[in-house]
């Protein structure tokens, strides 16, 4: 004992040596192991998404039977006749041609302004001074509703295509903006990771 230290019994069972650990890291993989995929915390998510399901289709049923019979069926229409329509709808030609058309605009809207937010987010975050400088202006512009902006935008690009992609792309813009802004600013706390 005169020039060693005696390894404590909470010494050795942090790494793992005494036999009470190995039993302990045992147990807890031979418990784990015939679960297969799921595990305890995916059996709450079911639980979870299994109420979810039931919310719904309670709330349909609710639907139905209140459409006709305590609400006029001419304020409230019914699921079953919303989900014919629907069918109706979606086999017709001209509502793919319109989903199609939209599908363009939201890729295209997201794509320019995801690009732009994490250009602009990036430089204003690396470059102190720029990000002095142009962040309060971004976060005056952010402050402007997006619905009162959507008339001068029909009135720059038109009908078209153009004025959608440009509401679109400045929504994405301002999320992508300010989250890599914040990201690359010198003081930002990154989230740990535990192993």
């Amino acid at each position: 004992m005169s020039g060693t230290t005696p390894i404590t019994r909470r010494a050795r069972i942090a790494a793992g040596t005494t036999p009470a650990a190995g039993r302990r890291s045992l147990t807890s993989t031979s418990r784990n192991k015939g679960r297969g995929i799921i595990g305890r915390r995916s059996a709450r998510g079911i639980m979870v998404l299994g109420a979810q399901i039931l919310f719904v289709i309670a709330l349909l049923v609710a639907w139905q039977l209140a459409s006709g019979r305590w609400v006029q069926s001419y304020l409230i229409s019914n699921p079953t006749d919303v989900a014919k329509k629907l069918w109706n709808l979606l086999g017709d030609g001209a509502m793919q041609h319109n989903i199609w058309i939209t599908t363009q605009e939201l890729l295209l809207g997201y794509a320019i302004g995801a690009g732009s937010g994490i250009v602009v987010g990036w430089a204003l975050g690396t470059v102190r001074f720029a990000g002095d400088v142009f962040e309060p202006i971004i976060s005056a512009f952010n402050g402007i509703p997006k619905v009162a902006l959507a008339p001068m935008f029909l009135l720059w690009f038109g009908l078209g295509m153009g004025s959608k992609v440009a509401i679109a792309s400045m929504i994405v813009f301002f999320v992508l903006y300010y989250n890599v802004y914040t990201g690359c600013l010198p003081g930002s706390k990154q989230p740990s990771r535990s192993p």
